[in-house]
């Protein structure tokens, strides 16, 4: 079966659909950029650990426990030896992530953890750890017009000295408490046995998600505080710190890694607008976050 996500036609021994994606008519696709394969052979016989990764420019893989064991291919295949043959719901989102992120490496980009959204004509990034209120945030944007970019898995590239972010898939996960603050979807959403913070998923709508690769303009690295709301701009050295922790790619780090990153961030550093977003940890601090974001664009003192 044949897809379209993060700007690539993927020809996918599973389907995809479950995350939103449409099948595509084969007979009018004349180029694969990416294979997605179940592997007729056995797993390895080594020993791997929960999360065990490893990449470099040409091979690599991920194990994840009571799932399966990815393996990357020169940018082109992702291989999967399945450790069940249910290919659900959970199952798609880890294989439409960090092995996307991987293989995403290998052909010379660089992933963060981030969600994305357009509105007004701008495309902000906000970058984070998990629980951080990315999603929320994002769910915030689309239920008053933006369309989402991406929800959890950031791939970028720096061209001709601006930043474009590749659109990733039509879904997005809530907490209740948050879907039921932000009024987003009426809908119980999709359960996720496998999301450790009990969230749901959301199918978005073709009007609620922008399908091609774009420009981002800003790039909000999420905190929570104790205090009230605060946005302010950082130094170069915090702001390439806080890019690393985001970094989808870093290990284990090689000197050619090294300088791939380093060169990738310090690239987007240069193209992107960077704030420092902090807010307390409530579902209210919510209630202004747009008007909050969008201030950046009218405030002299940031530029």
């Amino acid at each position: 079966m044949l897809f379209h996500a993060y700007g690539m036609y993927i020809n996918s021994y599973f389907d995809l659909g479950l995350l939103g994606l449409k099948a595509l008519d084969d007979t009018e696709i004349k180029t694969i950029d990416l294979r997605i394969e179940r592997s007729e052979k056995p797993l390895p016989k080594k020993k791997f650990l929960d999360n065990e990764t490893y990449v470099d420019f040409q091979s690599g893989f991920y194990f994840r426990k009571n799932l399966a064991l990815f393996e990357f291919i020169s940018g082109n295949t992702i291989r999967i030896y399945p450790l069940k043959n249910i290919f659900d719901l959970d199952f798609m989102r880890v294989l439409l992530n960090y092995p996307i992120a991987c293989i995403m490496f290998q052909r010379g980009f660089f992933s963060l953890h981030a969600s994305a959204v357009l509105h007004s004509n701008s495309v902000y990034m906000f970058c984070g750890q998990s629980l951080s209120g990315k999603s929320s945030i994002a769910a915030k944007f689309l239920e008053s017009g933006a369309k989402l970019i991406t929800e959890d898995s950031a791939i970028l590239k720096v061209d001709e000295g601006k930043a474009y972010i590749m659109p990733s898939y039509p879904f997005i996960k809530l907490s209740s408490e948050a879907n039921e603050y932000i009024g987003f979807c009426d809908q119980n959403g999709l359960e996720l046995p496998a999301d450790k913070n009990q969230r749901r998923g959301y199918k978005l709508n073709k009007d609620q998600f922008f399908s091609k690769s774009i420009q981002v303009d800003y790039c909000f690295y999420l905190d929570w505080s104790k205090d009230n709301t605060k946005i302010e701009k950082e130094d170069l050295k915090n702001q390439y710190r806080r890019i690393l922790e985001a970094s989808l790619n870093i290990y284990p780090l090689s000197r050619e890694k090294e300088r791939l990153i380093f060169s990738s961030t310090l690239n987007f550093l240069k193209n992107v607008k960077t704030f420092r977003y902090m807010r307390q940890k409530k579902l209210t601090s919510l209630k202004n976050v747009i008007e909050q974001v969008e201030s950046v664009k009218f405030s002299e003192k940031f530029f």
